[in-house]
């Protein structure tokens, strides 16, 4: 008598902070292959007690984030349509801070998908109401904050690129040399990571390099990081990407620049 085939064991992420967990978001999967989409529906379905703050539509018009396929044209395509905010898996680069590896591991698109969200800020249905409700008390619509670590050496280039970053409403965590960097990436979700390559002992380069390999080693999705750099154009951007930089900025340092390379709101 054949035995029945083993239960589906669904692995347990931890518990979202109360900002994720109260709005539901609804989650769109494009591309991947049968199997890869079977698993990943049959875990967020069979999961829907635990991950109940995500919903599975079966349209991008309909949905408010995304599970996308990097390798697969249409689905990107897609993808940049809707401007939707996306947790990406595969090997081609994309432009976007969170992106996985193949295989898949649900636990770590789970971690992403929140981590996604709590820099989104809330979905758009909740968001229009929240500016609507701000329009009729007077005061400035609500916006997700973004958490910027700047990493540079000299006070004055300091004050070149807090001044706009503050003024725009980020946080700014900063740090005095690449491996004070390092432990501060380590320690608090950011959103963007800026390193000045010149940086006495511990360079910007092998920073950045650290700082993106700790990230997947941990099973978190690592932040964009922009080096900043003086010196030979040509010889800094293969060094950039070698060290995994998303990317390269020339000195001097403009603040105004960094601006555009924030999450949207």
């Amino acid at each position: 008598m054949s035995r029945p085939p083993p239960a589906l064991k669904v692995a347990a992420s931890p518990p979202p902070p109360a900002d994720v967990a109260a709005p539901v978001r609804r989650l769109v999967l494009l591309g991947f292959t049968p199997a890869e989409r079977h698993q990943l529906e049959t875990v967020f379905r069979l999961a829907a007690s635990r991950l109940a703050r995500y919903r599975l539509v079966a349209d991008a018009a309909d949905a408010d984030v995304a599970v996308a396929d990097a390798d697969n044209a249409t689905a990107m395509d897609q993808l940049h349509r809707r401007g939707l905010p996306a947790v990406l898996v595969g090997t081609t680069e994309h432009a976007g801070p969170a992106r996985l590896a193949r295989p898949i591991n649900v636990a770590q698109v789970v971690r992403s998908l929140d981590q996604l969200a709590r820099r989104a800020g809330p979905p758009p249905p909740v968001q229009r109401v929240l500016d609507e409700l701000a329009h009729l008390a007077g005061v400035p619509p609500v916006r997700p904050r973004a958490r910027v670590l700047v990493a540079v050496a000299e006070q004055a280039a300091n004050r070149l690129l807090l001044a706009p970053l503050q003024q725009a409403g980020c946080e700014v965590v900063r740090a005095r040399s690449g491996a004070e960097a390092i432990e501060r990436a380590r320690a608090g979700e950011l959103d963007l990571v800026v390193i000045d390559a010149g940086l006495d002992g511990l360079d910007g380069y092998h920073a950045c390099r650290t700082i993106k390999r700790r990230a997947e080693a941990e099973g978190r999705t690592p932040p964009p990081v922009v080096l900043i750099s003086a010196g030979p154009l040509a010889v800094n951007r293969v060094r950039a990407e070698m060290a995994g930089a998303d990317r390269l900025l020339e000195a001097p340092l403009d603040g105004e620049a960094l601006l555009a390379l924030l999450p949207s709101a």
